[in-house]
Formats: structure tokens, sequence, C-alpha cells
């Protein structure tokens, strides 16, 4: 009913012209939106193109929305799609280095006119269209709801990347907080996994003092083979990662912590590439725990009202198309953990490093959003494995620390994870969709957050 009183009330001056561009005949007649054409991409006259597959049907008000869109100046529009009423798609907001990995836009896309004649606009029915569309818009917008039915729509395709071979120094800088055993396995596991060479380590020692420790920091000095920070504050790692930072040479930073190990060789070189791309704020790649089953795939803010990713602490064999696509795929997310995450020295000392106020928890999603805030993107990259240690687990964050982060992200807890579909269940660790899409600030409240 409310979607219907929009519509009586929505009047748009001019209306645009849609030309529909399909392989089949559609069924239009109980369209809402009557502004419209069925043409080929030859004869349309349309101010708008939409693109459809063949065999296609579209929900009665489905150009109302496309039209909607356009007046609010979209010049590039997709939607959620289902198959036969069943087997929905539903789909992130418009994330740049998700859709290189994957075609996940699909079956409808709506571009300008002014558009589809400057982007060249050629193989409509291919993934490389909806990247030079996607790429050249001045507007991307995505409806978040089903309009697009086909009766057999296409699996999402995760298309394999190859990194180039891009070269910096890295600093790896290594967070210890617990103790001897848990830094000599990540540091012999570095040496002996890692394919990268050209990297320093740069050490902020946060652990109870232990003997063999200290020892361990002598020798590791004496033969320059680690820089070492012997933190003033132990229970601010805020502060602490900042500070290693500053002793740092390299032109990029990646955040580890002490017992978390490489499980690919080439995770550095992986992360360094994403993040050496334009555009690109920070990369974090895949974090597991030892017996295989996954800590982090990215951040989902709001999920179970906190800072949480799909399917932790789960196997995740077999996978389903959601699974896939959430665990196995380049994705632009909200934010990433601090294990892992690789960012450039110039970028992150433009935003004059980590949040300080938030001392264990949270720092690192929060510097992600200042990122995003630039208009940097923030990536996860399954190519890049680490196994952190089982006590690696979210850490629940005190009460300061909370009401900060509820001040941070209230944005996302109201309207929604953009990379994070609003029909989704925000209350479920794997994908489900959601009986009635509700916020995750609606599901926990002010005081319910991370409880």
């Amino acid at each position: 009913m409310e979607q219907l009183k929009e519509q009586s009330q929505t009047r748009f001056d001019p209306p645009p012209l849609i030309s529909i561009v399909c392989d089949s005949e559609l069924d239009l007649a109980e369209q809402s939106y009557r502004n419209f054409e069925q043409a080929d991409i030859d004869s349309a006259s349309g101010d708008c193109l939409l693109f459809l597959p063949s065999g296609s049907q579209l929900r009665n008000d489905a150009l109302f929305m496309f039209a909607k869109e356009v007046t609010q100046g979209a010049d590039c529009v997709y939607c959620d799609e289902d198959e036969c009423g069943k087997n929905p798609l539903f789909k992130p907001d418009y994330s740049p280095q998700t859709l290189k990995s994957c075609n996940y836009i699909g079956g409808a896309l709506l571009v300008s006119r002014d558009l589809f004649n400057r982007a060249g606009g050629k193989h409509y029915s291919t993934h490389d269209f909806a990247l030079d569309m996607t790429r050249q818009a001045k507007k991307v917008s995505h409806i978040p709801r089903v309009l697009l039915r086909q009766i057999k729509r296409a699996p999402l395709m995760i298309t394999p990347w190859r990194p180039k071979a891009t070269t910096g120094m890295v600093s790896v800088i290594l967070i210890n907080t617990s103790g001897y055993e848990a830094l000599k396995e990540t540091l012999l596991s570095i040496e002996q996994v890692s394919v990268y060479d050209n990297y320093e380590l740069v050490i902020a020692d946060a652990a109870p003092y232990e003997k063999r420790l200290e020892r361990l920091y002598v020798s590791l000095e004496r033969n320059k083979a680690a820089i070492v920070y012997r933190c003033a504050d132990p229970s601010n790692l805020a502060a602490d990662a900042n500070k290693a930072t500053a002793l740092a040479h390299g032109k990029f930073l990646l955040f580890m912590s002490a017992g978390t190990t490489p499980k690919s060789g080439d995770f550095m070189g992986v992360l360094m590439e994403m993040a050496a791309e334009r555009g690109i704020g920070a990369a974090g790649g895949r974090l597991e725990y030892a017996l295989g089953t996954l800590n982090s795939c990215g951040v989902v803010v709001g999920l179970f009202g906190g800072l949480f990713s799909l399917y932790e602490d789960r196997k995740i064999e077999p996978r389903d198309e959601y699974c896939s696509f959430f665990t196995d795929c380049i994705r632009n997310v909200s934010a990433l953990r601090l294990d892992g995450l690789m960012v450039k020295r110039s970028i992150f000392d433009s935003l004059s490093g980590f949040d300080e106020t938030l001392s264990r928890v949270g720092f690192a999603e929060e510097f992600c959003h200042r990122l995003q805030q630039r208009m940097l993107g923030v990536v996860y990259v399954p190519q890049a494995v680490l196994v952190v240690q089982s006590s690696e687990r979210p850490t629940i964050p005190d009460a300061k620390n909370s009401e900060r982060l509820m001040d941070v992200f209230r944005p996302m807890l109201v309207h929604g994870d953009p990379m994070f579909n609003p029909n989704l269940d925000y209350n479920c660790g794997a994908v489900q969709v959601a009986a009635e899409p509700i916020s995750a600030l609606t599901l926990h409240g002010d005081n319910g957050w991370w409880t």
C-alpha cells in the first residue's frame, strides 16, 4: 500500500523515456510507469536503456522504481532478482572491487543514453559491459528489492584474480600481547612461508615480561632482524601500534598479532597489490582458525548488533552460492579486522593512524570507516590466508569503547551496512533472508549493542 501511495503522489518532470532492450517480448501491460518502449539497441530512442535477459519478468512497479532513481541523479541502476519466485539474489550496494571479481549486478541494468554513448557501449550482455558502465557512471544506484524475475538466473561466477608484481618494502607491525611462544611461531612462519622477501619486522611489545622473550628481543635487535618498541602503556594497543609504526620504514604497513601465521606464501604480495591500487585505502586477508573454521571474511557492521564476520567459527563446506560469494570473492567491505590489515604508509599517516581513544577494541574497524569517509575502498582479499590463534576472538568492548563505536557506526546501524543487503538477517551468522527487513539498531537498541 505504501508503494502504491508513493507512486500515486510522485510526478516526474519530465518523465524519462525508458527503452527496454531484451531479446524476447515482455508482458508490460501492468506496469504502473507508462513512459517506456521496447526496442532493439539500434532503434531505441529513450533517455535511458534498460537491458534485460531473455525470458525476464518485471514487477509491476519496476519501471517506476528505475525512473525514480534516474530522476534522483543516477545514470546506472541495478536491482535484486530471483528465479521464478525462489532463490533470491540480494546484492550489495555498488562495490567496484567486488564487481571486478564477480558480476553480481546480474540481469537488469539501466544506463543513461549519455553514459552508454560515452562508455562506447558494446557487448551489453557481458561482465565487461557492467564494468565499463559502472566505472564511467556519475552515480550508480542499487534498488534493494526484487524487481526482476527470471526463469533461470545465471549463477554467481567468481573471476580468478591475477595480481601484478607490485614492489615496495612492507613493514610488518607485530603486536605481541601473547608472549614468547606466540611471537616465535609468527616469526618462524613468516620466514618459512612468505615468498615475498622485501619486508622488515617491527614488534610492539605489550606482553608480560619473560626473560626468554627479552633475550629474543635483544638478539633480534643485535642482528638487525627486527625493530622492537617496548610499549609504555600495554593496555592501549591502538597507541602501541601507532608508536611502532612511527619506527617503520616501509611503503606499506601490514598489521599482525603475535601468534598469527601465514597460510598462503604470497599473502604479502597479494595484499600489497590490492592496497597499491588507486582508490583503495586498505586490504585484508581471510582469517582462519587452526582447525580450518573461519575467523573473518570481512566485518559486517551490525551483525548480531556489533562488528562481526559472517560464517565465523564455521566450517564452510559445502559452499552454497551466498557462502562462496562472501568467503571466496574479492569484496568491498565496510570494515576489516586488525590481523592481516595492509595499508599504504602515506594513507595511514594522512589519517593520523589509529584512534587511540579506542584502546583495545574496534580501532582497526574505525580506521576503515575513516578511509571510506575519504572515498577510499576497504577490500577483503581471500587469496591472502592467515591463521589466527583460537583465543583471537572478537572482544566485547567496555562501556566507554562501546559508546564511542556506537557514535561512529550509528548511521550504518540505522540504515544498514551498504555491503550487506537490507533483506538479509542481521541476527544470523550465515547468510539468510530475513523474515522482515529490520535494521541492526532496531534489533538491538542503543543499550543492546554487543550484548
